[in-house]
């Protein structure tokens, strides 16, 4: 799933020079790759939470904050054993990441809205999860 984030931002500008690469560009390429991969239209828009697509399309345009969510994300998975803890707790991460580390970025508030907006349909995603965290049946990987 990274992989298809990371490839639906890269591909184009790798084969097609003439593509834009300006950040709200490549960052709405990048929220059609999340969309398509959690709303699939052949299987009934029913598909993945969107994690690790945004994981894949944020490696592309913006390793560093990638890198240092995915690190929030294994020590949270790490601690408490559950998957969506740690994708819950790097949707909230994500954001505050992306503006210490590119806080000087001529694009920040760009790649700043989509994280954002990352962490709220993070959140929409895992809906159900969060419920189950709530009662305390959400399943733990040992």
């Amino acid at each position: 799933d990274a992989a298809k984030g990371y490839l639906a931002v890269s591909l184009p500008g790798w084969f097609l020079p003439e593509v834009p690469s300006s950040a709200p560009f490549l960052l709405l390429v990048g929220a059609t790759a999340i969309a398509g991969h959690s709303f699939p239209a052949w299987i009934g828009f029913r598909g993945g939470k969107g994690v690790a697509t945004s994981l894949g399309v944020f490696l592309s345009l913006t390793p560093v904050p990638a890198l240092l969510t995915l690190l929030v994300w294994s020590t949270t998975f790490a601690v408490f054993r559950i998957i969506s803890v740690g994708s819950l707790v790097s949707a909230v991460a994500f954001p505050a990441i992306m503006f210490i580390t590119y806080r000087a970025e001529a694009d920040l508030e760009w790649y700043l809205a989509m994280s954002l907006g990352l962490c709220g349909f993070i959140f929409y995603t895992h809906r159900d999860n969060i419920k189950r965290l709530t009662r305390g049946d959400e399943k733990r990987i040992l």
